[in-house]
């Protein structure tokens, strides 16, 4: 309770979103009050308004970002594509949004200085987004918690980026950043809840239907499977989809222990407290974990966007890494075999169709493959051997 009444404080003294990591397991925080960036209020965007800011924010990060591959995948059907958002520059899509935010400021803006607390793909993304402008007086700081990996506290130090530390889990390290934001002007770069942060999720859609046309002299696309946390990947995707490809079906994909986007939308509000979680809210997609925040603008866009939600099994999720692995040869963190498993949910009823799926990040744990391996990947016959 202590926490919870310190963060409606701090929800009350700041206009920021912020990614939160509640101490009893990885999640997003929630947040009261209305839509906001990291530079204050912003009125809720339309399905239109959010797909011309996708496309805005495809000439604004081009040759910022990588054009990440799109690969068939036979394994899971004729003309099942991987968009392998795996191999982007900092192992993720995050690093689309964070670009497009960062590059969407003002000089006015830029000298307020920035700040995140985050430990994974969202911190590597605003590190890789803040030093690609080459900006010397550019000031930004990532806040870690002190029980920070090391492999990742390693990983940022030897990228360069300004760390410090606070508290002993990450929901104290969000406090500190939204504090040190809102006593300091700074301004706080949500991982999700920003209308920039999201169109530049949404411009590897205009990629996949380029590439579309490059591969296969078509830009058909029947469905798309987009592995769903805070929402900002998928309002981002799906903006676009629908505006230039109506008829193409987009799936959400949630994990069914820390399902709380799809238990929302099915609610019609955003849902209170974790009684929406199973198994504790355990689960392999830790990139998806926790609750949206509350007033985020993705959860309309989500609402009117997305046709299906699949709540996908961790039996699913770890099935579907391993076999990224043993059939497609790339290593995937949790997260990204949710599109993956979704798609052999609906692999019937989407035979012969042309299906494209999003693998959201490479950013794979050594151990926990290892133990994934162990528990999915079958024992070598003599044959096979």
């Amino acid at each position: 309770r202590h926490q919870e009444r310190e963060r409606e404080r701090l929800e009350a003294a700041t206009t920021g979103p912020a990614e939160g990591r509640p101490a009893s397991r990885s999640g997003r925080a929630r947040r009261g009050g209305v839509a906001a960036s990291s530079s204050g209020t912003m009125a809720q965007p339309s399905a239109a308004e959010a797909a011309a800011e996708v496309a805005a924010a495809h000439e604004r990060i081009r040759g910022r970002v990588y054009r990440t591959p799109l690969q068939r995948a036979v394994w899971l059907g004729p003309r099942v594509m991987l968009k392998l958002e795996s191999e982007q520059v900092t192992g993720s899509f995050k690093a689309r949004g964070a670009m497009n935010k960062v590059l969407s400021l003002t000089l006015e803006e830029r000298a307020k200085g920035l700040i995140t607390a985050s430990t994974g793909n969202h911190a590597l993304a605003v590190t890789n987004a803040a030093q690609s402008l080459n900006d010397p007086d550019l000031r930004y700081e990532i806040v870690l918690p002190e029980t920070a990996s090391a492999a990742k506290v390693e990983h940022l130090r030897a990228l360069g980026a300004p760390i410090r530390f606070h508290g002993k889990d990450c929901l104290l390290a969000e406090h500190e950043a939204l504090r040190d934001a809102k006593d300091n002007g700074k301004l706080y770069i949500s991982p999700y809840n920003d209308i920039k942060v999201l169109a530049g999720q949404g411009t590897l859609a205009i990629e996949l239907f380029e590439q579309l046309q490059e591969q296969f002299n078509s830009q058909t696309l029947d469905a798309i499977f987009v592995p769903v946390g805070g929402g900002g990947l998928i309002s981002g995707v799906a903006a676009h989809v629908k505006a230039v490809s109506p008829s193409t079906r987009v799936y959400g994909c949630n994990p069914k222990n820390d399902a709380h986007m799809a238990r929302c939308v099915a609610a019609g509000e955003m849902i209170e407290g974790d009684g929406y979680l199973e198994e504790g809210g355990n689960t392999l997609s830790d990139g998806t974990a926790g609750a949206a925040e509350h007033g985020s603008v993705t959860f309309p866009l989500c609402c009117e966007l997305v046709d299906e939600w699949l709540e996908i099994t961790e039996e699913e999720l770890g099935q579907a890494v391993v076999d990224m692995l043993e059939q497609h040869h790339k290593a995937v963190e949790g997260s990204a075999g949710l599109g993956i498993a979704g798609f052999r949910r609906k692999a019937a009823e989407l035979e012969g169709k042309t299906v494209a799926i999003v693998v959201c990040g490479g950013n794979a744990k050594a151990h926990v493959m290892r133990d994934l391996l162990n528990k999915y990947l079958p024992a070598p016959t003599a044959e096979s051997a």
